[in-house]
């Protein structure tokens, strides 16, 4: 009743307003991270379904959802009390929400809460998996740089597959900070794209960043960062990808049943601190890893949609087990405490028929939770494995191996992943070098993902004449793979640099149409460009955050200086009204009071100044018009506003830089501070200076005009928060036959664009970090040569006080932190 009525006020009032373009100009709707909550789930009707579902009264054995009861089998309770708030979660939300969206010809879209172990999902919604049956595209999210959410995906693309669903989505990149890099953003979505995920939905793109919003888990994926015009990118790598990788069919043939539900049985009271509930997570990480880490893909089976929809079938003569639209030709049972009747019955009956049934590790002592043998009895007949390594991959790899990926010395590559598609014409693959270690629940930040792959050899394809072509989806060209026929089938050779990719086309058929082999340019001669220092030009204005002022609430004492977000509680807590945070209340959702409660609030910045600005100045703040506005005692009008910087909210306020004088400076701002307030921001002086920092002390320095290779926050930039080009004349002598390369190996910014004779050669953001500028040569005139460091707002907009400088969470949090993780420097 609860989600019909959402779906009457929320669904049905947008198809009264806007149905005639619902399902093709807006093409789906997004739900985030729907949950039954972190307690245990309880409706009205749940005692009567439960009754119905399973034959018992759940009120007469309550205290075993949460304890383990002498002298009764609790186990069977806490599984029937899930697998029911599952059912009725599902039945409520995934159901009736998909089943609106087929009558209205919508996507229903989206991503649920907690994915990643069995676990947390358990907490939360009881099994994803079911819930992702009634997705039109179902989704993941990823947040940060550091989470291996292999297991999610897995998820997501298994029932995609056994539903025939195109297209999976993901919730990529919140978290990870105003900093991180293009290098960054491929190399989360690519082993996303290896996993199956193919529907990119960028976080996040704010409609501003005033007030708090700003802090709302950046970066900010729109025209507030300063490599947005840049992003192409990235989006024109991965959209070349999935124009591929939708082609045909997944070819996965091992079938995991998945151990979810061995985790029900014990998610009873304090299962956070369970050993066994953190071993049995682990132990589902180890096989997964251990079967792509020998590049053997699966899809996992959840046993209620097994149960529902699972039958034994054949395929080319041999036995399979058939999941709605997909095919399996061998099942792994992993480590589990409990399995359904009706999965012990599908895999005796394929079994029987032939078919191949690893049991990996220990076999279940429970069946439908009670106490059963049935399991064992039916491991003595099956295949045994170990639970993780390369014992597994060899039990199965027989049976459903379709491609190796090794070095020279046929060693398996475990750090890469793939995903392999098919249809009548050819076989497609996408293998992606992650550049770090299977076994560890958190990954490398990018930056320290080094693993490379000099000499890498694919093999497969056996059914296939034609020769593999290699398509780059980093600049569109298509080359003939070098492969030769061997044993087997085919046997590329390429290479794979750190978080490298590649991308091929097997046809089945030999083709007419060639394509030419990839250049492999000789060196000839290199040349470093060395300089003491380099002349710079600036994309934008330099930056003084001012972000430490003492403050004065109402008509009370002053109060030493503190950092702005503290000051803003600090003029909270006074008028008795709730801190801003990641939970408050949505400005259009506040309402407002009668009476409000209000209070003056007076800032004032201290900074030096060494060297007054050169040309214009000014002064970014948030609704300047609240503000008064003195600078060393001399008013500032707020009519003078031109423009914005950064985001539209932050406007630009014209101050005469006649105002400034050598030595300590003062800015006071003064504003009525109420309920609806946005709250205190940073400010900021905008102009041509430079700047230097000692611990919390800000000092306005002489603009530089040029730099040295290295940090550019200690030679005047310390908050400079836009790109940096470094440009020289260079008179190059090439041969017909040559060509000329800009390379730049290492450096820490967003992405490198190259220019070269004020035209865009092009953007270095990953291997192999270079840029072919021969077509901008013209001898013997001199070529201007322009390398643009591309910035990011990190300097300018924080989190600049904490200890940690590569925080794994970007939140409302991290801006805020106390005691240990808090600095009043700057970081």
């Amino acid at each position: 009743e609860a989600v019909r009525k959402f779906i009457q006020v929320t669904h049905e009032a947008y198809e009264k307003r806007y149905g005639g373009i619902l399902g093709n100009r807006v093409p789906g709707i997004f739900t985030d991270e729907p949950n039954y909550g972190k307690k245990r789930p309880w409706t009205a009707t749940l005692p009567a379904t439960f009754r119905k579902r399973y034959g018992f009264d759940l009120i007469a054995h309550v205290p075993e959802v949460f304890f383990d009861v002498q002298g009764r089998p609790s186990a069977r309770t806490r599984w029937c009390y899930y697998d029911c708030a599952t059912f009725l979660f599902v039945d409520a939300f995934s159901r009736q929400i998909g089943q609106w969206c087929d009558r209205t010809g919508m996507q229903h879209t989206g991503h649920v809460l907690l994915e990643g172990t069995p676990s947390s999902q358990t907490s939360r919604v009881g099994s994803c998996m079911r819930f992702y049956e009634y997705m039109h595209a179902p989704g993941m999210d990823i947040l940060t740089e550091f989470w291996r959410e292999y297991d999610t995906a897995k998820q997501v693309s298994s029932v995609a597959r056994q539903f025939g669903r195109k297209w999976r989505l993901t919730e990529t990149y919140g978290c990870t900070g105003w900093d991180f890099s293009f290098a960054g953003h491929k190399a989360i979505g690519d082993w996303q794209a290896a996993l199956g995920i193919n529907l990119r939905c960028q976080h996040l793109s704010w409609y501003t960043m005033e007030g708090q919003a700003k802090r709302d888990y950046p970066a900010g994926i729109f025209y507030q960062s300063p490599w947005w015009e840049l992003y192409p990118k990235v989006e024109d790598y991965f959209a070349r990808i999935h124009a591929v990788m939708t082609k045909g069919v997944e070819v996965r043939d091992l079938l995991v049943v998945h151990p979810l539900e061995s985790t029900w049985v014990l998610m009873k009271e304090g299962w956070s601190a369970d050993p066994a509930v953190g071993a049995l997570d682990t132990s589902l990480m180890q096989l997964r890893d251990s079967l792509l880490g020998g590049n053997i893909d699966f899809d996992y089976g959840d046993e209620d949609i097994l149960a529902r929809h699972a039958r034994i079938g054949r395929a080319g003569g041999e036995p399979v087990i058939k999941i709605v639209k997909a095919t399996y030709k061998a099942v792994v049972v992993p480590p589990m405490r409990t399995i359904r009747r009706s999965t012990l019955e599908l895999l005796r009956r394929f079994a029987k028929a032939g078919g191949r049934v690893v049991f990996a590790g220990p076999a279940p002592q429970l069946v439908d939770a009670e106490p059963c043998g049935g399991a064992a009895a039916l491991a003595k007949t099956c295949a045994k494995a170990p639970a993780k390594g390369a014992g597994l991959v060899k039990a199965v790899e027989s049976a459903v191996r379709r491609v190796g990926i090794t070095d020279g010395a046929g060693r398996n590559i475990p750090e890469t992943l793939h995903l392999l598609r098919e249809d009548a014409e050819a076989y497609y693959l996408f293998v992606c070098n992650t550049s770090h270690p299977m076994g560890t629940a958190r990954s490398l930040p990018v930056r320290d993902r080094k693993a490379a792959y000099d000499d890498v050899r694919i093999r497969g394809f056996a059914d296939c004449a034609g020769a593999p072509v290699e398509l780059d989806p980093d600049t569109g060209d298509i080359y003939t793979a070098p492969a030769r026929r061997a044993k087997g089938g085919w046997e590329i050779r390429t290479s794979l640099p750190a978080i490298g990719s590649r991308l091929f086309v097997i046809p089945k058929k030999k083709r007419r149409k060639t394509y030419p082999p990839r250049p492999k340019p000789k060196d000839i001669r290199w040349r470093t460009l060395t300089a003491r220092k380099w002349d710079v030009t600036l994309s934008q204005n330099n930056v003084l955050v001012l972000d430490r002022p003492r403050y004065r609430i109402a008509d009370g004492r002053w109060r030493k200086a503190d950092e702005i977000l503290r000051v803003d509680h600090a003029v909270r807590d006074a008028l008795g009204i709730a801190r801003r945070g990641g939970q408050m209340v949505q400005p259009w959702a506040r309402v407002r009071p009668d009476r409000l409660k209000q209070t003056i609030v007076t800032l004032a910045y201290e900074f030096d100044v060494q060297t007054p600005p050169s040309g214009e100045m000014h002064l970014g703040i948030e609704r300047p018009d609240t503000f008064l506005i003195a600078v060393n005692g001399a008013d500032v009008t707020t009519e003078g506003q031109c423009g914005w910087w950064c985001d539209r909210s932050l406007r630009r306020v014209s101050v005469d830089p006649s105002l400034l004088r050598l030595g300590r400076n003062e800015i006071v701002l003064t504003c009525c501070y109420d309920e609806t307030h946005p709250g205190l921001e940073i400010v900021y002086l905008l102009g041509t200076f430079g700047a230097k920092v000692k611990g919390s002390h800000i000092t306005m320095t002489a603009a530089p005009a040029a730099l040295r290779l290295g940090d550019w926050v200690k030679q005047g930039l310390p908050f400079y928060a836009g790109n940096v080009s470094y440009r020289r004349t260079i008179r190059p002598k090439l041969r017909k036959t040559q060509r000329l390369f800009v390379q730049v190996p290492a450096y820490r910014g967003t992405a490198v664009r190259v220019l070269a004779g004020g035209r865009v050669a092009g953007v270095i953001a990953w291997e192999p970090n270079e840029v072919d500028i021969t077509d901008m040569v013209k001898p013997p005139e001199a070529l201007d040569l322009r390398i643009e460091v591309i910035g990011h707002r990190r300097n300018s907009h924080g989190p600049l006080h904490m200890t940690n400088r590569w925080p794994v969470w970007h939140g409302p949090g991290t801006f805020v932190t106390t005691g240990k993780d808090w600095t009043d420097g700057y970081n």
